[in-house]
C-alpha cells in the first residue's frame, strides 16, 4: 500500500526538471504545496482502499460484504422480543376481558401484545403475559405460476426489526418454515427463509417436483410478520395504556409493570455477523455437519429441565446391542412444567395414585393416565403376573364408614348403558358400600353392561357394622385371571368382589367415591411389585412404603407429547436418515448428608432451612446442574455451603458433607438432581466456651 510519503519522495526525484516548480515548492508556495498534498492524500487512500479489496474476501471489513456473506450463509439478523408481566387492576364492580393480542403501549409508545386472554373480575387486579411486539400482515396474490418464487417482506418504517415469519395458504392451513429444503417433500406446504446483502428478507417457495410447493396462479398467501424494538429499558411500575379504546369501561382499567421476564435482545450487529459467518457449527443447524445433536437440541429447546440425547453406541454400552437401535439417536427429555412421562421418584413417600392429594392430580401410571374426574380414579391394565394393592386409609380411621365406594372393571369397548366407557368421564358402580350411624345397609349391585365381555360376578357378604373408631382396609388382588376386592376390618374379611380379568384386552379398574364429605385427600393406592411381574410399574410395598423401582423404556410415538414430537422434527430437519427415539427420564435423587456444628447464636432450625434451600438452589430439579449432568463434588459443595451460611463459616463451625452416588447414574435417560428428601442435616450446637483465660 502507497502513502503520501512514498509519493512525495517521487516528487523530489523528479521536480528538478521543472526549475520554476522547484523553487516555489522550496519556498512553500501554497498554490503549488496545498494542491500537491491534496492529490497525495487522494492517492494515498485509493491505494488503502485497492489494498482492502484485494483482502477483503477474507477480511470482510466492509458493512456490504459482511451482510452479502451473511446471506449466502443463510444467515438472518434477528431480534428477540422482550417479555413482561403487566399488572391489570379492574377499578370496576363487572368483570373485564382482554382479548389474545390485544396491544397496549409503554411510556415510549412501543407495543406490546397479551400472550393470552385473560378476565379479571370486577374489583380485583391479575397479571397477565405481554410480548413486545407488532405484526403487519401482507397478502400475497398470485398472478402466474413460478418455480421457487420468492416474494420480499415490507422494510419497518421505524427502528423494530424482524422478530418471527408466519406464513397461510390460501386454504388457511399454516405452512412450514424448513431451513434450505431439508426433509421436505414434492408438493410439501413449506417455504424457506432468504435475506439479501441490502437487508431484505424473503420468503421462498418450492417448485413442486424435486421440492416444497409451487406457487399457483391465484393462490393468495397471508404472511405475518413480527417486528420488536429488541432490547428495552424499563422502570418499575412503568405505567401502560391501551393502544386504542374498545369499550366505554378501558377507563376503569390500570395497567402497570409488574416484572420483566425477558428484556429482549436486539438483532445481530455487523461486528457480530463478521464473527458467526467465521463459525459454521454456530449458525449452522446441520447436526450431521457439527457432529453435536446434543448442542443442536440444547440451542433450540433452552426451556427443557432435562434434555440428554445419545447415539446407538452409547445405548449399547448400556443395554447390549439391539437390531432395532440401528441408525437411531436416543432422547430422554422434560420440558418445564411439561407432561412428559418419566420413571423413579425424587424420594420419599410418594404415591404412585395421587388420593391424598386434595387437588386430585391425575398421575401417570406406566404411560396411562390414572384419571380423575367428580370422584373417580382408574387403573389401566394388562393380565400379566399377579399383584397386590392395598388401599389404605393412614389419617382418618372410618372414613369408610360414611363414604359411598364403587369397584368396576371396563375395556376400552365397554359400554355403559348406551354410551362407551371412558376412563376420562367416570367409572362403572358394580358394588356400593353404604353406611351411616351405627347402622348398616346390605351392599348394593348396579348393572353391569358389556359387549360380550363377561357376567357381573359379584359375592357381598355384609357381615358386620363399621365403626368410626376402627381402621380399615381395602386389598385388591391381581392375577391373570381375576381381581378380588377385600373389605378387611383388623385383618378380617368383611366384603369380597370378585372380576374376571379379559386375557386379550386392556382393562380399567375403576374406584369411585361419592362422598358429600370429600374424603379422597386420606385415601391413598398402593402397589406390592414383591411378588413376580407386572405391567403395572412402579410401586409400593403393600405393607412397608418401600418404593419398587421402574426401568426406563422406549416411549410409543402415541405418548409423545407436543414437546417431544418438536424435537423429533428438528432431528429430522438436520438429519432425516435418522430414527429418534424417546426414552422415559428416570428420576434419580442424590443423596447428600450434611453434618455441621454451628455457634449456639443460631437457631438449627433456621440453618437446617437454609442448608436445605442452598443444595436445592444448586442442585435441585430445575438446576442448571441438574440440566447439564453434572457431577456433585463434595469439597466445591462443602465450599458453597461455607460461603452461602454465617451460621457455618463462624470460628466455632465445621462442616463435613457426604455425597452417595445413585444406581445406575451413568446411564444417559437418569436425571440426576437433590431432593428435598435426599437431604440429611444433622446439626450440633456448640458450647461456645472459650479454652482460655
Amino acid at each position: 500500500m502507497l502513502n503520501r510519503d512514498d509519493f512525495n519522495a517521487k516528487l523530489e526525484a523528479t521536480i528538478g526538471k521543472y526549475p520554476e516548480l522547484a523553487a516555489r515548492r522550496q519556498a512553500g508556495d501554497p498554490a503549488l504545496t496545498q494542491h500537491l498534498d491534496a492529490v497525495f492524500t487522494a492517492f494515498a487512500m485509493l491505494s488503502a482502499n485497492q489494498e482492502l479489496a484485494l483482502a477483503e474476501p477474507h477480511a470482510k471489513t466492509r458493512p456490504a460484504t459482511v451482510l452479502a456473506d451473511a446471506a449466502l450463509r443463510g444467515i438472518i439478523a434477528k431480534a428477540t422480543p422482550a417479555v413482561v408481566m403487566v399488572r391489570v387492576r379492574n377499578e370496576s364492580p363487572s368483570s373485564y376481558s382482554i382479548a389474545e393480542g390485544r396491544t397496549i403501549l409503554d411510556t415510549a409508545g412501543r407495543p406490546y401484545r397479551a400472550a393470552y386472554a385473560v378476565t379479571v373480575p370486577g374489583d380485583s387486579e391479575q397479571v397477565v403475559k405481554f410480548v413486545q411486539s407488532r405484526a403487519e400482515v401482507v397478502i400475497h396474490n398470485i398472478v402466474t405460476p413460478a418455480e421457487f418464487y420468492a416474494t420480499g417482506l415490507p422494510t419497518p418504517d421505524d427502528d423494530s426489526e424482524l422478530s418471527a415469519i408466519r406464513v397461510f395458504h390460501t386454504n388457511g392451513n399454516e405452512m412450514v418454515y424448513k431451513q434450505d429444503y431439508v426433509g421436505v417433500e414434492p408438493g410439501e406446504l413449506a417455504y424457506h427463509v432468504e435475506v439479501n446483502a441490502e437487508k431484505t428478507v424473503f420468503v421462498r417457495f418450492g417448485d413442486g417436483e424435486s421440492v416444497g410447493y409451487m406457487v399457483q396462479a391465484g393462490d393468495a398467501f397471508r404472511i405475518e410478520a413480527d417486528y420488536c424494538a429488541g432490547e428495552v429499558s424499563l422502570d418499575v411500575q412503568e405505567p401502560f395504556e391501551f393502544e386504542y379504546t374498545a369499550t366505554p369501561r378501558d377507563v376503569f382499567i390500570a395497567l402497570e409493570l409488574e416484572s420483566v421476564d425477558y428484556k429482549g435482545a436486539p438483532a445481530q450487529s455487523i461486528d457480530a455477523l463478521r464473527e458467526l459467518c467465521k463459525y459454521p457449527a454456530i449458525y449452522d443447524d446441520d447436526a450431521v455437519f457439527l457432529g453435536e445433536f446434543d448442542y443442536l437440541l440444547n440451542k433450540h429447546f433452552p426451556s427443557a429441565d432435562f434434555l440428554s440425547v445419545w447415539n446407538e453406541a452409547i445405548e449399547e454400552k448400556h443395554r447390549g446391542y439391539d437390531l432395532v437401535n440401528t441408525n437411531s439417536l436416543f432422547v430422554a427429555c422434560v420440558d418445564s412444567g411439561g407432561s412428559e412421562i418419566t420413571v423413579g421418584s425424587e424420594g420419599g413417600e410418594v404415591p404412585l395414585i395421587g388420593f391424598d392429594s386434595p387437588t386430585r392430580e391425575a398421575i401417570i401410571v406406566d404411560g396411562n393416565s390414572v384419571w380423575e374426574h367428580g370422584g373417580a380414579r382408574s387403573i389401566t391394565g394388562h393380565s400379566e403376573g399377579k399383584r397386590t394393592v392395598k388401599i389404605s386409609f393412614p389419617d382418618a380411621s372410618g372414613v369408610i364408614a360414611r363414604s359411598n365406594f364403587y369397584f368396576g372393571l371396563a375395556t376400552d369397548d365397554t359400554n355403559i348403558g348406551d354410551r362407551p366407557f371412558d376412563p376420562n368421564v367416570g367409572a362403572m358402580a358394580l358394588f356400593t358400600q353404604r353406611h351411616g350411624g351405627a347402622s348398616s345397609q346390605t351392599g348394593v349391585m348396579s348393572e353391569w353392561y358389556s359387549d360380550g365381555l363377561m357376567s357381573p360376578r359379584v359375592n357381598i357378604n355384609p357381615a358386620d357394622d363399621l365403626s368410626y373408631d376402627d381402621d380399615y382396609f381395602i386389598d385388591l388382588d391381581l392375577d391373570a385371571d381375576q381381581a378380588v376386592f377385600y373389605v378387611l376390618r383388623d385383618g378380617s374379611e368383611l366384603w369380597r368382589l370378585t372380576l374376571d380379568l379379559p386375557s386379550s384386552k386392556d382393562w380399567h379398574l375403576i374406584i369411585y367415591n361419592h362422598d358429600a364429605y370429600n374424603n379422597f385427600e386420606y385415601l391413598r393406592i398402593q402397589f406390592d411389585l414383591t411378588a413376580s411381574t407386572f405391567d403395572l410399574k412402579p410401586g409400593y410395598d403393600a405393607w412397608d412404603d418401600t418404593y419398587v423401582d421402574e426401568p426406563p423404556r422406549i416411549l410409543s410415538e402415541g405418548e409423545w407429547t407436543p414437546f417431544q414430537r418438536a424435537i423429533a422434527d428438528k432431528i429430522k430437519h438436520a438429519d432425516d436418515t435418522l430414527r429418534t427415539r424417546f426414552y422415559t427420564p428416570k428420576l434419580e435423587p442424590i443423596p447428600v448428608e450434611v453434618v455441621a456444628q454451628i455457634p449456639s447464636s443460631y437457631v438449627p432450625a433456621d440453618v437446617e432451612q437454609a442448608i436445605r434451600e442452598l443444595l436445592i438452589q444448586n442442585y435441585g430439579k430445575t438446576s442448571a446442574f441438574a440440566q447439564s449432568g453434572g457431577i456433585i463434588k463434595t469439597r466445591e459443595t462443602i465450599d458453597q455451603l461455607v460461603d452461602g451460611i454465617p451460621a457455618l463459616s463462624a470460628q466455632s463451625a465445621d462442616v463435613s458433607v457426604k455425597i452417595s452416588a445413585p444406581e445406575g447414574s451413568g446411564s444417559p435417560e437418569v436425571w440426576r438432581f437433590v431432593s428435598e428428601s435426599s437431604i440429611d442435616v444433622s446439626l450440633t450446637v456448640a458450647s461456645g466456651r472459650r479454652s482460655g483465660w
